[in-house]
């Protein structure tokens, strides 16, 4: 009895299923028909940048301008870094994203929850990576020349979480307890945070090899 139970259930939560993604496409086929051609093309060219800085520039596109993209679960994002220049280390809470990198030479890293792994590779133009849904990452040009490269993600509306800007929007007290500092210096800190992208290491240019970098870190 409770087996037949069991079976009659999966199959209401099959049926259920079917009518919701039934009423969710003729929901996004009634929205497409109020969207016109130019909804569905886009001109980097003339797209302004999300952010600029003398080290970089980043452009997005997604749901948010352009209406092709909305429910579609892609966006797509250009970036070009000047060399040493860093995209910091960030995450995507709703999107896994795919990196392609078109010219110059990339230094790429990710890791995984506490306990996990540490993922780093040094790419070339033809060569790409894959950054894991809510991973923290980091892209730098470590080359003499400008890096251009473009990123793929599975979601229209990925997010974007700026690791060391939003620890620093906690109380100093916090900061300082984690990071083992007085809260003067995460003050300090907080009013000295470059934009991003942002330029290399107070210490210099990027490491020439992945392997030279992260044997400095101690690694």
């Amino acid at each position: 009895r409770n087996a037949r139970r069991d079976e009659a259930d999966k199959v209401k939560m099959k049926a259920f299923a079917v009518v919701a993604t039934a009423s969710a496409c003729l929901l996004i086929a009634a929205a497409m028909d109020e969207l016109s051609d130019s909804d569905f093309k886009f001109d980097f060219n003339a797209l302004p940048p999300v952010a600029e800085t003398d080290d970089g520039t980043i452009q997005f596109v997604g749901s948010a301008n352009m209406p092709g993209l909305v429910d579609s679960g892609v966006a797509l994002v250009r970036f070009r870094l000047q060399p040493g220049g860093i995209n910091a280390p960030h995450y995507h809470p709703r999107g896994t994203e795919m990196l392609y990198l078109l010219r110059g030479s990339l230094r790429v890293c990710f890791v995984q929850e506490n306990g996990g792994k540490r993922f780093c590779n040094d790419l070339q133009p033809g060569q790409a990576t894959v950054f894991p849904q809510s991973t923290i990452h980091y892209e730098q040009n470590f080359g003499d020349d400008e890096v251009e490269f473009i990123s793929n993600l599975n979601n229209d509306n990925p997010g974007t979480f700026s690791v060391v800007p939003r620890l620093l929007d906690l109380p100093s007290e916090a900061v300082g307890a984690a990071t083992d500092s007085f809260i003067g210096a995460v003050n300090r800190r907080r009013e000295r945070l470059p934009a991003n992208p942002g330029p290399q290491s107070l210490s210099g240019p990027p490491a020439d090899t992945i392997e030279e970098a992260l044997a400095a870190s101690g690694f």
